[in-house]
């Protein structure tokens, strides 16, 4: 897993995409740019989000969240 502190950019795009495989971001404590979309995730699964320090950009399609996934996202300063 240690490649994964490198990435700077990841582009989910799959209905196939779940809760599991978004917990993997608090593992790349780089990432700048995240990409979601059509993604089966629920707002329990962006308290992970918040671990990426780094993140300046974020995009959201398709996807069915409430107001509480966005509270995860309130301590990341560098959103643009």
């Amino acid at each position: 897993m240690r490649w994964m502190s490198d990435l700077r950019e990841l582009t989910l795009k799959s209905p196939e995409v779940t809760d599991d495989c978004l917990r993997q971001v608090k593992y790349m404590p780089n990432l700048q740019s995240l990409s979601i979309d059509d993604c089966n995730v629920t707002d329990a699964a962006f308290a992970q989000v918040e671990h990426c320090r780094n993140l300046q950009l974020l995009k959201l399609h398709r996807l069915k969240l409430s107001n509480a996934a966005m509270a995860h996202l309130e301590d990341l300063v560098h959103l643009q």
